[in-house]
């Protein structure tokens, strides 16, 4: 019988989102000499998705978003009760909840960004944070960035010494099913975004994409279908109303099924100001979907431009519209980045690589 290494990953966030869908895949996951516990808080869909992956009893409620010094000590209890070895911490809440676990207990802990996550911050908010991450990062046996592009974030950033970040890019599960020829030939041509409506996601850029595409008078032959929540839902339902966007632009709100509809789509866009390393735009090449994405760390860790998907600066929209405009006229184009698409993540971007590597930096 083989002695496995207890794991407790904590997350602040059990909605939709990559953050959790990462962690279920981990846990999910064939690991030979590991047993996964989470700590997650109780919102749809992934808490349940969690308990059925790991046990009730194995899996620990705790709040949303939020930190709180009594649920620090029920963490602490949790992780003492269940003989756990390693904390492996998602996201910046879980993080302070997982370093400070560390200090208390002695046991290693792993860090987890999912996004180098301070755009919106003004210099005092900024300031504090990385202050905060240099002093935790003292309690941290390592810390995992999803591509290159975050690693050097966080190096230049000064949170830690850069021998303390190991690079373990974030996978999927290949799929099976692929897109269709009729794909391309769709009649409007269907683009795709998953999104958290907030300022990271920049949703509002697609509203003006197609209001350019509007001026062009080629609007008609589109129909962009948004999937998600989040605090500027209402904002986006607003602006697309007002620019009587309402036939072409669909939110269709938050689909835990959603990934199953990449299939039938003709590209999808994504408009993040920046990323760590997007899971919807791998499960979006997976199927062989072409990606038209902002040029920001994350994405273009993973695309080649004009090789296997498209990148366009993030504050050029001539440049998106021009983009879809040219890939909705070249069948080729659209044939040629697919099949790029899918050879790049089978290649690169399996979930048994990532496993594989998380695996041996537990047992390291």
């Amino acid at each position: 019988m083989i002695n496995k290494t207890n794991v407790l990953h904590i997350t602040v966030r059990a909605d939709i989102g990559g953050g959790p869908e990462h962690v279920f895949r981990l846990i999910s996951s064939n690991f030979e000499r590991v047993k996964h516990f989470v700590a997650a808080p109780n919102n749809k869909p992934y808490f349940l998705k969690f308990k059925y992956a790991v046990g009730d009893s194995n899996c620990l409620e705790i709040p949303f978003r939020k930190f709180e010094i009594k649920v620090l000590f029920k963490l602490f209890h949790f992780v003492r009760s269940n003989n756990i070895s390693i904390i492996h911490s998602h996201g910046k809440g879980a993080g302070i909840y997982g370093r400070l676990l560390s200090l208390l207990t002695g046991i290693r802990a792993i860090h987890t960004l999912h996004g180098f996550h301070i755009g919106d911050y003004n210099k005092i908010q900024k300031y504090l944070y990385i202050s905060l991450e240099r002093v935790l990062s003292i309690f941290t046996y390592k810390i995992i960035a999803v591509s290159e592009g975050e690693k050097n974030k966080i190096v230049q950033a000064g949170f830690c010494h850069e021998k303390k970040v190991v690079v373990i890019p974030n996978g999927v599960i290949i799929p099976k099913e692929k897109v269709r020829q009729s794909g391309f030939l769709q009649k409007p041509k269907k683009v795709i975004s998953f999104s958290r409506f907030n300022y990271q996601k920049n949703t509002e850029m697609i509203v003006d994409i197609c209001k350019l595409l509007k001026n062009l008078s080629i609007v008609n032959d589109f129909e962009f279908h948004i999937y998600g929540d989040g605090e500027d839902f209402s904002k986006i339902k607003k602006l697309i109303s007002e620019e009587n966007l309402d036939k072409i632009i669909n939110l269709a709100g938050p689909d835990p099924d959603a990934r199953n509809k990449l299939v039938d789509g003709f590209c999808y866009i994504s408009t993040s100001r920046w990323e760590g390393l997007p899971i919807s735009l791998l499960e979006a090449m997976a199927v062989g979907l072409p990606v038209i994405a902002t040029n920001v760390v994350g994405n273009r860790d993973i695309i080649e431009n004009y090789k296997d998907g498209f990148l366009f600066d993030s504050d050029n929209i001539n440049e998106a519209a021009r983009t879809l405009s040219e890939l909705a006229d070249s069948k080729d184009m659209w044939e040629k980045i697919s099949s790029g698409a899918i050879k790049k993540v089978e290649e690169n971007f399996g979930i048994k690589k990532m496993i594989t590597k998380i695996e041996e930096l537990y047992l390291s």
